[in-house]
């Protein structure tokens, strides 16, 4: 498992400059869960099933975007992000993992109320990355089986 927080920039260097990396963005929310989980049972969910998957496949992990569209949740308590800042955030995310040489990212998606935010944000990045080529773009969500084949190249 490969979580970039931890290394250090000439480390993260090297092992990009060495070997073609994917990197793996979770994304939750903070939102209730009635009255027996946290507030931050999808981020947490989603953060370890990245972890796992990066166990399994090297992937470099990001930090986990705990901050989604959650706004259903009103009058319960949430922190919530619009749809379009989200959308901002991720695509922005992608374009500077790009810069950086990472050309494959996975985002996977931990909260349903995400849904829309992520649908159009292959679209998004290949309208600003036209000229990159082999640049690939994922979405998982664990709880929307039409992501598992969304990507764009």
């Amino acid at each position: 498992m490969t979580d970039i927080i931890h290394l250090q920039d000439p480390y993260l260097r090297k092992l990009i400059k060495t070997k073609e990396q994917i990197a793996l963005i979770p994304v939750g929310s903070i939102e209730q869960h009635g009255p027996h989980l946290p507030v931050s049972t999808d981020s947490d969910i989603v953060s370890e099933i990245a972890q796992r998957i990066s166990e399994k496949t090297d992937f470099l992990i990001l930090p986990t975007i705990n901050y989604g569209v959650s706004f259903e949740h009103s009058p319960f308590f949430n922190l919530s992000v619009t749809k379009m800042t989200l959308q901002k955030i991720l695509v922005e995310l992608c374009i500077s993992l790009w810069k950086n040489k990472i050309k494959t990212i996975v985002i996977l998606n931990g909260h349903h109320g995400n849904q829309s935010a992520l649908y159009n944000i292959p679209k998004k990045i290949y309208s600003l990355s036209r000229k990159s080529k082999g640049f690939c773009i994922f979405l998982l969500a664990l709880y929307e089986p039409r992501f598992r084949s969304c990507r764009i190249c």
